[in-house]
């Protein structure tokens, strides 16, 4: 059988010089705000700071005028014209000089086709133990909009979101209230299976006809390391825990 992927939103990075031309585009170009642009929320505040600090020092004292932005998806544009696009509307770098760059990152999800259809993946950040206003409304928008076009639904998320800690330290998990609202929306779309991790130990489990699945470790000390086989085929979606011997 033959089987065509598409990635249209897995991690994509281009370094991209300043003077452009300006073809069609598809994707709005965002408005500049300053050297570091998070539109898909994957950085802290603090870290946001300080890369925005660190490219401001860089064009201070070498006259590089480089700038960061990172989006939740492409809609279909390629990252090359949308690059392209932003980096000649900036207008980075020195005229003549060609020192000016853009470093633009699409995060968050892609697409397998099938003869009987096509799954849609989706990978959120909660490694800060939240997923922050921003990229909860991107997700929720997309995933309400873009469901019904799709067969299977499987969301990858590091954070155990069954396991809720107000901290907000490190990498902990989630509130209870965003967790509960994010559960209910889940079941709402009908999501196929949540892939989850963080805490280190197999759990697997059903609610509200969602599957989550939490991985295991494959830590040396562990009695029994694993690791989670997902196969999604056009018979469907299996989920197979193997030991590591």
């Amino acid at each position: 059988m033959k089987r065509t992927v598409i990635f249209k939103k897995s991690i994509f990075v281009a370094f991209v010089l300043a003077v452009f031309s300006l073809p069609i585009f598809a994707l709005e170009v965002p408005a500049w705000t300053g050297p570091v642009n998070d539109l898909a929320q994957v950085m802290t505040a603090q870290q946001r700071q300080e890369l925005s600090d660190y490219l401001t020092n860089l064009n201070n004292q070498t006259g590089i005028q480089m700038a960061v932005l990172t989006v939740p998806s492409l809609e279909g544009d390629s990252i090359e014209d949308f690059s392209f696009r932003t980096a000649s509307a900036w207008k980075l770098g020195q005229e003549k000089e060609d020192n000016g760059a853009l470093l633009v990152v699409s995060v968050y999800w892609f697409e397998v086709l099938f003869e009987k259809g096509k799954d849609l993946f989706i990978t959120l950040d909660t490694a800060t133990g939240t997923l922050g206003r921003r990229q909860t409304e991107w997700f929720k928008a997309f995933l309400a909009e873009k469901r019904e076009e799709f067969r299977h639904c499987v969301i990858f998320t590091h954070t155990n979101i069954f396991y809720t800690d107000n901290s907000q330290t490190g990498s902990g998990n989630m509130p209870f209230e965003e967790s509960l609202s994010l559960i209910e929306f889940l079941g709402e779309q009908k999501v196929s299976v949540v892939l989850q991790g963080h805490d280190h130990y197999k759990e697997d489990l059903s609610y509200d006809n969602v599957r989550y699945a939490v991985l295991g470790t494959i830590r040396d000390e562990a009695k029994a390391p694993e690791y989670l086989k997902v196969k999604v085929d056009k018979d469907g979606l299996c989920l197979d825990w193997q030991l590591i011997i």
